[in-house]
């Protein structure tokens, strides 16, 4: 009869002990086969590390980059905006008024006078009128001194 009991409680749950079957995380030790694949593991995401940190990098400038751009935008806009006034290209004229010795740079799009400064000596040399046809040019002149 003791026998029918041992087997009794090794095959069957006895009424004393309930037995639930569950899982949970444990401390388990690696195999060297475990290890070898876990560091070629470790290695490939080395390198994917290495290879997205200089793309973030790399995009991470572009977009610095932009919002630089941004920022400068922003500011010469509100300059704009609070100074009610901007730089721009405009065609201008210089005058040589040989008559008052000076020289003025004017807006031709409001013939306003931005700058009034004396002439140089070498702007105060008039052009003279000149056909290009050195011939007649002497001829008048030994006519001139014929006549004379």
């Amino acid at each position: 009869m003791a026998k029918a009991k041992k087997q009794k409680s090794e095959g069957q749950e006895s009424d004393r002990v309930k037995r639930v079957k569950f899982t949970r995380d444990l401390v388990c030790s690696l195999s060297r086969d475990e290890v070898a694949k876990y560091a070629e593991d470790l290695a490939q995401l080395i390198d994917r590390e290495a290879t997205t940190t200089s793309e973030f990098d790399s995009i991470k400038k572009t977009w610095k980059g932009k919002l630089d751009d941004i920022k400068r935008e922003i500011l010469a806009t509100s300059t704009k905006v609070r100074e009610h006034k901007e730089i721009r290209l405009v065609k201008c004229q210089k005058e040589l008024d040989f008559d008052a010795g000076e020289v003025r740079s004017v807006r031709l799009d409001s013939m306003e006078t931005i700058a009034t400064r004396p002439m140089s000596a070498a702007e105060r040399q008039k052009e003279l009128d000149f056909d290009g046809n050195l011939e007649d040019e002497f001829d008048e002149a030994d006519g001139s001194e014929a006549a004379e």
